[in-house]
């Protein structure tokens, strides 16, 4: 594990000096909380501007019906984030095709949640299962690669499955889950790009024992063309429409559909379990923890007080770790041992893997002149 040299915690927050890149005020407030509150200063319009912009959101989809005449695509997870946004669009008239990507470690509980919420709201379901030998085998290249981001395998599928199948239904809107009101703070020195397709098969490449013929992979370049040029694709995240909270969130899904929480953000994976609780804060002292309640103290759901004690009562206990650890490594057809050998490896920076990070760059490049240009009005 990194030894962290002058160790600081934020006061207003509870972000920490296990992110290399945070810096503090002279009154010791990290930037993340800091930025994380005026982007939610600016994102929290009143009630019925709100509704007036996610209505208009609505009326433009209903604009573009895709095959079949679905009017987005939404992936389900079994998550609280997910979940909550499919039941606050049930009543819209959007005909939403539900996507779930099965990379072979779902919970017992995100299934029963899934099957709970579509049938009961009688959705239209896809299920696309991922060719297990083929994400093992994707799963042990990261591991043996050293970088810090173990869970891109997963996190690309998921992401590369539902662009596929909106490029293959015609479907323009892709609906995200994600939110500022409880992902305002994510360091990005905690993980890398795991929508790079690249770099992704540079790490197979190197590491992988199998051919990936099944599993999509979507490279930035084909991401962008269809985003800003071709422009028949778009993201949106409706939850940043509506004020939005977790709590509520949880207990409207309990109420509605006999939702189990699981635990904690992300938990919905057996592998990104163990990732976040074990793997990170094991081999690097970081807990991804910190992030998610700092995103919630900055939205007013909790106080910091409340987060130093969910962080302390969530830690995993010797026998729970160790059978977290024994499972993990039998499902990847390793010994524990081997597991734990890849948990001590030397941190590997992924930039030593090809990948069009440059695209990233230079897309960021031009989007910042297209909007000082529209600011002053050239």
């Amino acid at each position: 594990m990194h030894e962290i040299p002058d160790y600081q915690v934020c006061i207003y927050c509870i972000m920490d000096t296990t992110d290399s890149e945070i810096t503090f005020d002279r009154h010791g407030r990290c930037k993340y909380c800091t930025s994380a509150e005026e982007t939610l200063r600016n994102r929290n319009f009143t009630l019925r501007e709100s509704a007036d912009e996610l209505q208009d959101l609505i009326t433009q989809m209903k604009l573009s019906p895709g095959k079949e005449g679905f009017h987005g695509i939404i992936g389900v997870s079994g998550g609280a984030d997910s979940s909550y946004l499919v039941h606050a669009l049930n009543n819209s008239g959007l005909k939403l095709l539900a996507v779930h990507v099965d990379a072979g470690w779902n919970s017992i509980e995100a299934v029963r949640n899934i099957h709970r919420l579509v049938s009961t709201l009688d959705l239209e379901l896809e299920t696309s299962i991922i060719d297990w030998e083929e994400m093992k085998d994707l799963q042990l290249c990261y591991l043996k690669s050293g970088v810090i981001n173990q869970d891109v395998p997963q996190d690309h599928v998921i992401f590369s499955s539902l662009f596929k199948l909106a490029q293959e239904f015609r479907i323009k809107y892709i609906i995200s889950g994600s939110n500022l009101a409880t992902e305002s703070i994510l360091p990005e020195s905690w993980g890398q790009d795991a929508m790079d397709g690249l770099q992704l098969r540079e790490v197979h490449r190197r590491y992988g024992e199998k051919k990936l013929n099944s599993y999509p992979i979507t490279f930035l370049s084909t991401f962008y063309y269809h985003i800003y040029l071709k422009q028949d694709i778009k993201f949106v995240s409706p939850l940043n429409l509506m004020e939005y909270s977790k709590q509520h969130a949880m207990e409207v899904l309990r109420k509605e559909y006999n939702w189990e929480d699981y635990g904690g953000k992300h938990k919905e994976s057996r592998f990104t379990d163990f990732f976040q609780e074990i793997y990170l804060k094991e081999r690097f002292g970081i807990d991804k923890k910190r992030a998610h309640l700092s995103s919630l103290i900055v939205n007013g759901e909790l106080s910091r007080v409340e987060a130093i004690k969910i962080l302390a009562d969530s830690q995993v206990g010797d026998l729970m770790k160790s059978n977290q650890i024994q499972f993990i490594a039998t499902k990847l057809g390793i010994s524990s041992e081997e597991l734990l050998a890849f948990m001590k490896m030397p941190f590997v920076p992924d930039k030593i893997f090809r990948n069009q990070g440059y695209l990233r760059k230079m897309l960021k490049a031009a989007l910042g002149v297209r909007a000082l240009l529209a600011k002053i009005r050239i």
